[in-house]
């Protein structure tokens, strides 16, 4: 009996393949060229937005956003935040508060607020714990219709992420996805996203009512738009 064509999936653990390394190297060059410069300022109500956002902050030990104050009205300067280009006035385009130190991480959850930045791209809030009340992935982050870069890395959640059109990296290691029947089709609704990285997950064929062979095969669709699928076999369940 011939045995079924398993798709290719690149296999890495906390690290990309250098080609894509050289993409978004390229990336962060380009949205450098865009960033304000000094005689530009925010929108007042983006600055409202990230304010907003702070107060569900309920704990910051390393001082990521001692910089977001009300007195310091330019958020274009805050610690985190860039913004477009503009002549007088600069949009919000990203957001990268990550924590790089996990032993000090953020406490709070993530603010509705963030939906009135209407042209944020970029949003980084890996390794803080803004899982809020119910741990859930919220589902109003799908409505960030300008979003091409996420990173929930190590954000102690669990559910799905869907309707993020234009998305391209999506980054949710360790977040727990066990208790998603679909995965694969829910990502597969992001019909832009290139890179994603599943790894530590808690995917397994048996919670996701797979069989080890329709797991494969289902992946197969992903593989067809996306560029780099990492998974970390022994979490992921598609060892033999």
């Amino acid at each position: 009996m011939q045995l079924p064509v398993r798709p290719v999936i690149y296999i890495s653990v906390n690290r990309w393949e250098d080609s894509w390394q050289d993409d978004l190297e390229e990336r962060d060059a380009s949205i450098s060229f865009h960033l304000t410069n000094i005689s530009s300022s925010c929108v007042p109500h983006e600055r409202d937005a990230l304010l907003a956002f702070k107060s569900g902050i309920l704990s910051d030990p390393a001082g990521r956003l001692d910089s977001w104050r009300q007195d310091n009205q330019d958020c274009c300067r805050w610690s985190g935040v860039h913004c477009s280009n503009q002549t007088t006035t600069s949009h919000v385009i990203k957001v990268e508060i990550g924590n790089e130190h996990p032993v000090a991480p953020m406490v709070g959850q993530i603010s509705q607020s963030l939906l009135l930045l209407e042209h944020l791209e970029h949003l980084d809030l890996s390794w803080n714990c803004l899982n809020g009340q119910d741990g859930s992935i919220p589902e109003f982050l799908g409505s960030l219709k300008n979003l091409n870069y996420l990173n929930l890395s190590g954000v102690p959640f669990s559910g799905r992420l869907t309707r993020l059109h234009a998305l391209q990296y999506l980054n949710l290691y360790e977040v727990n996805l066990g208790s998603v029947n679909d995965w694969a089709q829910s990502l597969n609704m992001i019909p832009s996203l290139r890179v994603i990285d599943l790894s530590s997950c808690s995917l397994t064929s048996e919670t996701n009512h797979y069989s080890h062979t329709s797991t494969l095969q289902t992946s197969r669709s992903l593989i067809s738009h996306i560029t780099i699928l990492t998974i970390q076999l022994h979490h992921a369940g598609f060892g033999t």
